[in-house]
């Protein structure tokens, strides 16, 4: 039985190709009496090239919007890396790091860079032949310096996500 198979040990092989993608909306008011809501969007597309058998190198953007009232923050990050895959019978599991440049802009005001290592770590979950169910965490470590127009302070920020998504492998 061929389908069986594909699933048993799913490996991935040089020259696979694969492209994911998580996408998230929420909604949330500060409390009852709260006239508008925090609205918070994000679209994170990634692709990535096997370049050995369950090693693969990554590359990623991060789209996010954060609204609440007449206040828009919009993010943009881009990220390059590396995920090993560690096949099992269901799927694979697999842990990666990578290197992030991020822009926040709000309104006409100077955008904010700053730079993050960012650690990932997951369970890709069969579905069919090529397509998997990812679950994963992402974390984030600030690296040098947050710079917004001729101010620079130390990047000290973290952050942790937690995401599901699709993946297809090809």
């Amino acid at each position: 039985d061929l389908f069986t198979l594909s699933f048993s040990f799913a490996q991935f092989t040089t020259g696979t190709k694969s492209v994911s993608s998580v996408f998230s909306y929420s909604s949330a008011k500060a409390n009852k009496d709260a006239t508008d809501n925090v609205t918070a969007t994000v679209i994170n597309p990634t692709g990535s090239y096997f370049v050995m058998d369950n090693i693969a190198v990554d590359v990623g953007i991060n789209l996010s919007t954060m609204a609440y009232g007449d206040e828009t923050y919009k993010t943009t990050d881009i990220g390059f890396g590396g995920a090993y895959y560690y096949p099992m019978e269901t799927g694979s599991v697999y842990g990666g790091a990578g290197y992030k440049m991020g822009s926040v802009t709000d309104g006409d005001d100077d955008s904010v860079k700053m730079n993050y290592l960012n650690i990932k770590a997951g369970y890709l979950y069969g579905l069919t032949e090529n397509w998997y169910f990812d679950i994963g965490l992402k974390y984030n470590m600030g690296m040098g310096k947050v710079k917004a127009g001729t101010v620079e302070v130390d990047n000290e920020a973290t952050t942790m996500t937690f995401g599901v998504g699709l993946a297809t492998f090809f």
